[in-house]
């Protein structure tokens, strides 16, 4: 799996990669085989209205962006919402928990899925999202907007 912080790395990196694989295989005397499973997703372009919305709300229920305001440098998503992110406004925040250092995909992380902590953030999210929904909808000029762009691809 190779990522990028944008499609155009991405389109840059995967030769690199390649090449890589074919020169171990050639100083091992293996025979390599590559084959897509997958289409390449691109980098999430999140619309910053939405996501200001989305944060706002998120800090009424209390919720801190730490990182954000740290300036921390975002993980690099691998998710086929950032390619619908290209085409049309979206967002795809994210709400800790309490995961005691563990990150996505480790079964530590899925331990920590369970009990007070992952219950507050899922029912914190799924009110947060409601209510960023109901700003597009009901804010004329957002609307106006998120509808215009929308229209753009279409």
């Amino acid at each position: 799996m190779c990522r990028s912080t944008t499609i155009e790395g991405l389109r840059d990196l995967r030769p690199r990669i390649d090449r890589c694989f074919e020169a171990a295989a050639l100083a091992t005397g293996a025979r390599l085989e590559m084959e897509d499973i997958g289409p390449s997703y691109s980098h999430l372009d999140q619309d910053p209205e939405l996501l200001g919305r989305f944060r706002a709300h998120a800090e009424d229920r209390g919720r801190r962006f730490d990182a954000d305001d740290a300036g921390t440098t975002k993980p690099c998503y691998s998710t086929d919402m950032a390619n619908v992110s290209l085409v049309v406004p979206a967002i795809h925040p994210l709400l800790g928990l309490d995961a005691h250092g563990a990150v996505n995909h480790q079964p530590a992380f899925a331990d920590a899925c369970v009990g007070p902590s992952a219950e507050s953030a899922l029912l914190d999210g799924a009110v947060v999202l409601c209510l960023t929904g109901i700003d597009a909808a009901t804010d004329p000029a957002l609307r106006t907007r998120l509808l215009a762009e929308g229209a753009e691809t279409s």
